[in-house]
Order: structure tokens, then sequence, then C-alpha cells
């Protein structure tokens, strides 16, 4: 018997291995920090969005590991954001 592969699984693949480039911070060729900020906010949406198209008794494993991806999106949000003020303070 085949496993089938869903959806989000294929949809997800690519993410789980750009995130552990640096720890949350993709190989990004971000020229500005409002990119890298657009760039966390449209994967948290992303994900969020493959999330509510799944089911617990059939996609555990899934949803636990689209959580974690939205934790390290998160996270790289966070460290985004604090590098776009930090560079705005020094520039003043």
């Amino acid at each position: 018997m085949k496993r089938r592969q869903s959806i989000t699984s294929k949809h997800t693949k690519g993410i789980s291995e750009e995130t552990n480039f640096h720890h949350g911070f993709p190989a990004l060729l971000a020229d500005s920090f409002e990119v890298m900020e657009n760039y966390y906010r449209e994967k948290i949406q992303v994900l969020n969005q493959s999330l509510h198209q799944l089911n617990v008794m059939d996609n555990a494993r899934e949803i636990a590991f689209v959580c974690r991806e939205i934790t390290i999106a998160k996270q790289g949000l966070e460290k985004a954001i604090l590098k776009k003020q930090l560079h705005i303070l020094k520039s003043r």
C-alpha cells in the first residue's frame, strides 16, 4: 500500500529546506528590510492557509510540521523587524 503524499507536504517541502539555512533567515536576496519583512508575512499567511485545510484525524504530522514552520517564520519576522529598527536607529 502506497502512502499518498498530500498537497500541503508538496508545498511545504521547499519551505523546510530554506528555513534551515541560517536560523530562520533563508538564502534570501533582499535589497531592503521591507522585502524580508514582506517575505515572512506572506510565508506565514500561506502556512496559515494550508493549516486551515488540514484535518487533525488525517494530517496530525503535517499539522505539527506546519505549526513549527509558522513558529520559525514568526521568529524570522521578528528578527527582520528588529534589524530594520536597529538600522533606522543607527542611521540617525
